[in-house]
């Protein structure tokens, strides 16, 4: 096999090429990052403003797991919050029997 050689321009091309992509995605590193930051501000302002009010909130996903309850909803279900994330609300519900069929207590 031959090797292809590589002249001076075809290096500094290439160079050029992988010092423009890096800066590309620096910057978007960097949006991301900011983006991150206002997703966490908004999160600790939600949670602040969950915990302040004297209604019970749970938020769940799609499949009925916890991800975010205030002490009010977790003093309801009569455990603390952090023994709540994470579990399936519908079993929660189906062991402590707090609603009826009708979802109503």
């Amino acid at each position: 096999m031959k090797s292809k050689k590589i002249n001076n321009n075809d290096c500094l091309d290439n160079l050029n090429s992988l010092h423009n992509e890096i800066k590309r995605l620096s910057s978007k590193l960097e949006e991301q990052q900011t983006l991150l930051n206002q997703y966490k501000s908004l999160l600790f302002k939600f949670e602040l403003l969950c915990e302040k009010t004297d209604r019970a909130y749970c938020i769940c996903d799609s499949n009925g797991s916890i991800l975010l309850i205030n002490q009010n909803a977790a003093n309801f279900f009569g455990f603390t919050p952090s023994e709540l994330l994470n579990q399936n609300l519908i079993d929660i519900n189906n062991r402590t029997e707090l609603f009826t069929a009708s979802g109503k207590r």
